[in-house]
């Protein structure tokens, strides 16, 4: 379960919060183009179809979760959510989604312009993950998993009900058991 809340999302911090906020270590530069080199063909760079490792690879330092690995201690942390509560039974897990958070500026956006992240988006990349989409090959990680996801996936439900939007910043994922 832990595994598919690292749904990818590609953000980044607003311009003026990078510079203000963040110093590069190690000669680590913010913004730019990414460059990767690599024998093998990668696949596509759309996280929810990437199933070779050679994508996986790229999309893991392109896109951001709401959690991710912690790599010392393998801990699961937050990482796009603020902070992350786990009720006692173990089932409602509450997200707090950073504040000041941006999409990439992208053609997409009006005026080309990247968009503060929402736990919206959230909503909108969990369910993704539950559809029948052709382009998703992770349905089995969510499906049977989060309180409405089978019906979602059956076509039976407009939305996945354990995947609730409480405010701009705050998403609650109910799993079944």
């Amino acid at each position: 379960v832990y595994f598919s809340l690292l749904i990818l999302v590609g953000c980044n911090s607003s311009e003026e919060q990078v510079e203000s906020s963040l110093d590069p270590i190690g000669g680590v530069v913010y913004g730019g183009v990414f460059r990767f080199m690599s024998k093998e063909k990668v696949q596509n760079l759309f996280p929810p179809a990437t199933l070779d490792v050679y994508s996986s690879r790229i999309t893991s330092q392109i896109f951001e979760g709401l959690v991710r690995i912690d790599p010392l201690t393998m801990d699961v942390i937050p990482s796009l959510a603020e902070t992350m509560t786990v009720s006692e039974d173990g089932k409602v897990y509450t997200f707090r989604i950073r504040q000041n958070v941006y999409f990439t500026d992208d053609e997409c956006f009006e005026g080309g312009k990247g968009r503060l992240l929402t736990a919206e988006d959230f909503k909108y990349s969990l369910e993704f993950a539950c559809s029948k989409h052709i382009m998703n090959e992770f349905s089995w990680l969510l499906v049977g998993k989060i309180q409405g996801a089978q019906e979602y996936f059956d076509g039976n439900a407009a939305s996945v009900s354990g995947i609730e939007v409480i405010d701009e910043n705050t998403l609650v994922i109910t799993l079944v058991e």
